[in-house]
């Protein structure tokens, strides 16, 4: 569904993604980890068109979408929740959600307006029931817990229709309690969303993927099952600082 080859992005003197192959098949959760530094979110940054590389390239679905701006290749399918949480503190969870959908049908207008229309309402009530703010719907999002925002975030992407969705650390700042509910929504999704997982959440991380790439460096060291990536002695080395 998705691949990259020699992906390429440095500032000034630094090489932040250093010539990364990397692909995602379809139907799978494949996750990403790092070291703080290591250049994940710059990488994550490229797929989701945030960024552009200074070199490589990147196709999804078949289409080569290296130049195509962030707008674009989520109209193609491509959804991403972001690291910091980034929802309308003012709007309503059902608003946040509805702006989204109207943004995936590329029509314009007064938001006031479309708050009464169905076919934005509909779905995205939908997309809260799904990650299990259905009861939560008319609350403002400055009223949500960390968590629940974090909740919102991922039903903001699902209301895109994504064919894959990019989560960068959506688990960033939970406690454990929060962090479990997100692992059980994530557990779900995973059964029809193919998924790629940015997470420092070493827990979150083996319990949900079906193959890790561990970057180190701007460079993807190792790529591979849950279970070969923990015997992996270069990432036991790298990542998790053992001899």
């Amino acid at each position: 569904m998705l691949e990259v080859r020699g992906l390429t992005k440095a500032f000034g003197a630094l090489r932040a993604c250093d010539g990364i192959d990397f692909e995602v098949r379809e139907g799978e959760t494949h996750a990403v980890i790092g070291p703080n530094g290591a250049g994940t979110t710059t990488f994550i940054s490229q797929l989701a068109g945030n960024l552009l590389p200074d070199s490589g390239s990147v196709h999804f679905a078949g289409s080569d979408v290296t130049r195509l701006p962030a707008p674009q290749r989520a109209r193609m399918g491509l959804a991403r929740s972001f690291q910091i949480t980034s929802v309308y503190p003012d709007f309503t969870a059902l608003d946040n959600v509805a702006l989204a959908v109207q943004a995936r049908s590329g029509r314009t207008g007064f938001w006031k307006a479309a708050r009464g229309d169905a076919s934005l309402v509909e779905p995205a009530k939908q997309a809260l029931q799904a990650v299990g703010l259905g009861e939560r719907t008319h609350v403002f999002a400055a009223n949500l817990s960390h968590g629940e925002q974090r909740q919102l975030e991922v039903a903001m992407a699902l209301a895109t229709e994504p064919r894959l969705l990019l989560l960068d650390e959506p688990m960033a700042g939970m406690g454990t309690e929060e962090s479990q509910r997100m692992i059980t929504l994530l557990s779900r999704l995973k059964q029809t969303k193919t998924i790629i997982l940015v997470e420092h959440d070493m827990d979150a991380v083996f319990r949900l993927a079906d193959r890790i790439s561990v970057l180190v460096y701007g460079r993807v060291i190792a790529t591979d099952t849950p279970e070969r990536i923990r015997a992996n002695t270069e990432v036991r080395k790298a990542y998790l600082g053992e001899d």
